[in-house]
């Protein structure tokens, strides 16, 4: 129904494939051209909070640990992936992609001292996990 909320953020996982048999000139000109797409797709999704981390190759992205997600918000976000997966694999670049829904409390804060950078990780409990 138009307006459901659902208690959950949903997470995508985006990963470049086999990047490192890419020479390494190769490899910051896929992770360039990665971010770059990625970033102007997350700016397109202007009203929602888009939370991202990068894995190097690749980027985990959700919706929904700030605000509420109803429907329409999850069918804009899954637009926003598929596009992103489009745009890559007509620039020629490979990816795998895993959707799914996460609960909240799955961000972790990451303790002072440890070798991890960041604020926040969120290990996602991938369901199903497609490579294009």
């Amino acid at each position: 129904m138009p307006g459901d909320r659902f208690d959950r953020a949903v997470v995508a996982v985006v990963d470049i494939e086999s990047f490192t048999t890419h020479r390494p000139g190769d490899q910051g000109a896929l992770v360039e051209l990665f971010i770059e797409m990625l970033n102007a797709g997350i700016d397109a999704l202007t009203g929602l909070t888009i939370d991202a981390w990068s894995t190097g190759d690749g980027a985990i992205v959700s919706l929904g640990r700030v605000d509420p997600i109803d429907d329409e918000t999850v069918s804009r976000f899954l637009d926003f992936v598929v596009d992103l997966i489009a745009g890559l694999l007509r620039a020629g670049v490979v990816v795998r992609t895993a959707i799914n829904y996460s609960e909240r409390d799955r961000i972790v804060t990451v303790p002072s001292g440890s070798s991890l950078r960041g604020d926040f990780v969120q290990p996602a409990v991938l369901y199903s996990t497609c490579s294009y």
